[in-house]
C-alpha cells in the first residue's frame, strides 16, 4: 500500500479499495445480514392488520407496514482495550514474576468473573429476533409464517433470555 505521505491519492484509493465489496445503505446491510437491526411495526401496518397479504419483512418495510433501525454494537471496546493495555505492559519493562506465564483463556475470566462470558453474535441475533417475532405478532402474521422461520426465530430469542 503506498504511503501517505508520498502518494495520498493512491493510498486513499488502496483504502477505498479494501470495502468496496461493502453495502453502503443501512438497507442492504441488514438484507445481507452483515449488521443486525431493530424493526418494530407502524401505526399504517397496526392499521392494516387482518388484511396484509405478505409476510416477507422487506416488503412489508416497502409498504410502510414495518420500521427498522441498525443496532449499534458496542461490545469490541472492552476487549480492545484489554487487548491495547496487555500488550502495553510488555513495551514499558512490565514483567511478571510467576515461574510460568499465564495463559489467558475465556474460562480463565469467567472463572474470575463468576460469570459467563455473552456470546455478543448471539446476543444481537437474539435481540434482532425478538423485535421481528414482535413485529409479526403485531401485524397478526406469526401464524403465516413457515414454521421453520417461526423455530428459527424462536430459537434466536430464547437464545438471549438469561
Amino acid at each position: 500500500m503506498p504511503g501517505v505521505k508520498r502518494d495520498s491519492a493512491a493510498y486513499l484509493k488502496a483504502y477505498a479499495d479494501c470495502f468496496a465489496a461493502f453495502p453502503k445503505t443501512l438497507p442492504a446491510l441488514l438484507q445481507q445480514k452483515l449488521v443486525h437491526g431493530r424493526y418494530s411495526a407502524t401505526d399504517k401496518g397496526r392499521a392494516a392488520k387482518g388484511s396484509i397479504k405478505t409476510n416477507d419483512i422487506w416488503e412489508l418495510i416497502k409498504l410502510g407496514y414495518v420500521q427498522y433501525e441498525g443496532l449499534r454494537y458496542e461490545d469490541f471496546l472492552p476487549v480492545s482495550a484489554a487487548g491495547i493495555f496487555a500488550s502495553n505492559l510488555g513495551q514499558y519493562g512490565t514483567k511478571s514474576t510467576a515461574a510460568a506465564k499465564p495463559v489467558y483463556t475465556q474460562s480463565l475470566l469467567e472463572k474470575i468473573m463468576v460469570k459467563p462470558v455473552i456470546d455478543t453474535a448471539l446476543l444481537y441475533r437474539g435481540l434482532e429476533a425478538t423485535t421481528i417475532r414482535s413485529t409479526y405478532e403485531e401485524l397478526g402474521l406469526w401464524e403465516k409464517l413457515a414454521a421453520s422461520e417461526r423455530d428459527d426465530l424462536t430459537r434466536a430469542v430464547a437464545a438471549v433470555q438469561l
